[in-house]
């Protein structure tokens, strides 16, 4: 069965998903047929192509379900975060898959509306988080499930990578709380690092096809940067199995480092880097011996999102990441931004403005230069909180502000 496709969006990260589409095309399992264009993508190069190749070009989400009416199989949403429930849900009431950009939506709520639709309309909506498909982190939960270490106690991660005034300026909603009246929450958990939550909080699920259901959220959302929402932030959740998920993340640091994640058992310890690595120890009376290490090999993710997805589609069947086992994530995000009460400014005496000409996310024809803002000792505080398995202000910082726990 040769699925039909459909793309809503076509620059940006949309390319990765053009290529894994491309990909699968060349072997026949599927056929890009049409495709939705922004305005300023009118005249792009990538929109002339498509074309070129037959791919019909649409301006508007009605147009394309309209001439897509019992054509299209599958619809890849890959705009912007406050675009993504509205969509999806129209997608699917048409009565079409759909496969959605992460963050799943903005909010708890529009996710959950999302999880409402796919199980009324009896469509699937997958999820982008590409690293659940990754054999180490299979092999991760399957360790998890089978209990090979006993329990699983605590997950921890941390992330500190570098962002610049470039990165907040490379588009409409880059560091928004909002747009318009609809909340995304654009910040390292929601966005760059929305994949590495989706670990934990899967990894922590008791099935393959599930992730960790938050019994309670504490979190601290702060920005250096001149933003409206978070680019430093620590959240704590402990789940309804009382399994507790620990994850500290910055954009306010000179250098990038991470993730540095680990998974805590009553028997021993896993740790996960971003490469595909991991490494199985067991620890008994105090000391640890390495009983297990594997990777990714040369496994391209964004194919295997499609492969699954496809395989779900001509089976009537669940994709492994779908609305169901990401919903929690949204859940976290909007829990996390109650417990603080909203975002707390860095005051000036803690940050400082580095001016550099790089930024990886600017388009090559985008002058410099950049302010990369950075919290004084970030580093340093990253391994004490680490250490200390402990927020910003537990930590006593004086920077520090506190929320309240929020029970779900």
């Amino acid at each position: 069965m040769m699925l039909s496709i459909g793309i809503v969006g076509i620059s940006g990260f949309s390319r990765v998903h053009l290529d894994s589409i491309a990909y699968w095309q060349k072997k026949n399992v599927c056929s890009l047929d049409a495709a939705l264009v922004h305005p300023d993508d009118s005249q792009s190069e990538k929109r002339k192509e498509l074309e070129a190749r037959g791919v019909r070009i649409h301006h508007s989400l009605d147009e394309m379900l309209d001439k897509g009416k019992n054509r299209l199989n599958l619809i890849s949403v890959t705009s912007g975060i406050e675009h993504h429930e509205w969509m999806s849900c129209r997608i699917m009431e048409a009565g079409v898959h759909v496969f959605c950009e992460k963050p799943a939506a903005g909010t708890a709520g529009e996710a959950r509306r999302m999880l409402d639709v796919s199980k009324a309309q009896d469509r699937i909506l997958a999820v982008g988080y590409q690293h659940i498909y990754s054999p180490a982190i299979q092999r991760i939960k399957e360790i998890r499930i089978r209990g090979i270490l006993g329990k699983l106690i605590r997950g921890k991660m941390m992330v500190s990578w570098a962002r610049t005034s470039g990165y907040y300026a490379r588009n409409s909603w880059a560091g928004k709380e909002k747009i318009g009246d609809r909340y995304i929450y654009d910040s390292p958990l929601q966005n760059g690092n929305a994949h590495f939550l989706q670990n934990l909080l899967y990894i922590a699920g008791s099935d393959f096809h599930e992730s960790a259901q938050p019994a309670a959220v504490y979190g601290e959302n702060y920005s250096a940067q001149d933003i409206e929402c978070a680019d430093t932030q620590f959240m704590r959740v402990i789940t309804s199995e009382g399994v507790e998920l620990l994850f500290w993340a910055t954009h306010a640091v000179k250098d990038s480092d991470g993730p540095r994640t680990r998974f805590i058992f009553e028997k021993g310890y896993i740790d996960w880097s971003m490469s595909g690595e991991y490494a199985v120890y067991e620890v008994l009376n105090n000391q640890k011996q390495l009983v297990e290490k594997g990777g990714n090999g040369n496994l391209n993710l964004f194919r295997e999102e499609y492969r699954d997805l496809f395989q779900a589609v001509r089976e009537e069947n669940r994709p492994l990441c779908h609305i169901g086992n990401a919903v929690q994530q949204a859940e976290c995000i909007t829990a996390s931004f109650k417990s603080s009460d909203g975002v707390s400014r860095i005051p000036g005496e803690y940050r400082r403005d580095i001016v550099t000409d790089w930024d990886d996310y600017v388009q090559e024809d985008t002058a410099g230069p950049f302010v990369n803002t950075v919290i004084d000792d970030m580093d340093e505080i990253l391994n004490l909180v680490w250490d200390k398995e402990c927020g910003f202000n537990e930590a006593g910082l004086s920077w520090g502000r506190g929320g309240e726990t929020v029970d779900l």
